[in-house]
């Protein structure tokens, strides 16, 4: 009953065998081994950076530049319009069959990445006043101008980290990442010894514009060596197409001003910035755990969107089910450890923080939760399904999240905001489990 839905998917290409399982496995093992090099500098040097601030500026300067920083990455994230993995979907689909529409879809997402980071910048340069009604704190908002810049940069470098994967140009990735981890750590912990807290923020600044000059210059090296041009002038000919992914997976970043809001809510209880501090240094473990399923989901979204392009339903579920196993298995064997040693390793950023080990004990069974809720999610973007992601995903799972943290904040600080995430990860994985399942999705 399935081959003339395939058929009209894609054509005569059904008709090609699947690859071996030893041959994707091959393909999957060399995207992952490159992300993971890559991305051990990145990720590496973000955490080494975290810990010096902390013991520079001490738990509560630590709490100031966390609450910032997490702004400037909610702006970002919502700014960037899923131009990332609009540019990763397409980009794989088209590279082979349609260089010239691979192009074009290149071209209009460079100007939708530099439109939206030009715009959010000003705004939040501009948003002091809006800052201190959130926060309560006129000395605290008056630092995200400060910042501000980071948005423009990080935002047009996110569709180009987007187009390399969707190229699987995982070892460009990974050389330039190696680069920029070292230089990150380098100029943010310089930024924090000669001026504090001001200095850590403008230091995660400069760091953006390294980080985007690096990538813009390995793009244009991968897409000359694949043959795509890069065309401004027919961009607007994808639009419509473009739209229908765009809209709603840009809808879908309502989680990031949620979890900002939640750190907010927070800030402004007693002890706010000290609280904010145990959960920020707590959140960098979390991002240990997700290390591998996120690398891992990157590959597999790329595998499986050109799976689909190239007409492989074979291959399409096969890099589901791995992809799926992988996040599993390796998000437990890194959060479990972490949970056990957590009093000590918290006490890593200063005196004080490993106060916060049974905050970091939740948010670790939350990380594998959320690990194996986004490879289930991946056949939902590769299929482009993103309005149905919208209502019957982002909806609930974010909504649980402002929920329980406005509940839990008061009484518990920022272990009650542990459990709003955990929840959080919770929901989602019950909803896209039941989506994908339901409408035979992992099967195409």
């Amino acid at each position: 009953m399935t081959r003339p839905r395939l058929a009209s998917l894609a054509g005569n290409d059904w008709a090609k065998p699947p690859a071996s399982p030893g041959a994707l496995h091959l393909r999957f093992l060399r995207g992952v081994t490159w992300n993971v090099v890559g991305a051990l500098f990145m990720q590496g040097s973000v955490f080494l950076s975290n810990v010096a601030i902390a013991n520079i500026v001490g738990q509560k300067g630590f709490g100031a530049v966390s609450i910032i920083y997490s702004a400037l990455l909610m702006v970002m994230n919502v700014a960037q319009i899923a131009t990332g993995v609009t540019a990763t979907k397409y980009v794989a689909e088209f590279r082979n069959s349609d260089k010239a529409r691979a192009g074009r879809i290149v071209g209009l997402c460079s100007i939708l990445s530099w439109t939206a980071g030009a715009v959010s910048t000003l705004l939040v340069a501009l948003g002091t006043p809006v800052a201190t009604a959130i926060l309560g704190d006129p000395a605290l908002a008056a630092l995200l101008p400060l910042g501000a810049v980071f948005i423009l940069f990080s935002v047009a470098n996110g569709f180009q980290v987007g187009a390399l994967a969707g190229l699987e140009a995982y070892d460009v990735i990974a050389r330039f990442g190696i680069v920029q981890g070292v230089l990150h750590l380098l100029i943010c912990v310089a930024g924090a010894w000669t001026g504090g807290v001001e200095g850590a923020i403008l230091g995660i600044v400069v760091s953006s514009f390294v980080r985007w000059a690096l990538f813009a210059f390995g793009l244009s090296r991968e897409l000359r060596r694949h043959g795509i041009v890069v065309s401004f002038r027919g961009a607007a000919a994808e639009w419509r197409e473009i739209y229908r992914f765009v809209l709603p997976g840009a809808l879908g970043l309502l989680l990031y001003p949620a979890v900002w809001g939640t750190n907010a809510l927070l800030v402004r209880e007693p002890s706010g910035l000290e609280q904010m501090a145990l959960f920020a240094a707590a959140l960098n473990f979390k991002t240990i755990v997700l290390f591998l399923p996120q690398l891992f989901n990157k590959v597999g979204m790329a595998v499986l969107t050109n799976q689909k392009g190239v007409g492989n339903a074979t291959d399409y579920h096969r890099a589901f089910r791995l992809n799926v196993a992988v996040c599993a298995v390796g998000s437990a064997l890194a959060a479990i450890p972490i949970a056990i040693l957590g009093r000590w390793l918290l006490a890593l950023f200063g005196e004080g923080f490993e106060q916060g080990h049974v905050v970091l004990a939740v948010l670790m069974a939350g990380a594998v939760i959320e690990a194996v809720a986004t490879a289930v999610y991946q056949p939902v973007q590769s299929q482009g399904r993103m309005w149905l992601s919208f209502f019957w995903i982002v909806l609930p799972r974010d909504l649980t999240m402002v929920v329980l943290a406005f509940l839990l904040i008061p009484n518990f600080g920022a272990l009650g905001l542990a459990f709003a995430h955990a929840g959080m990860a919770t929901v989602a994985l019950s909803v896209t489990l039941a989506l994908v399942f339901t409408l035979r999705l992992h099967r195409l």
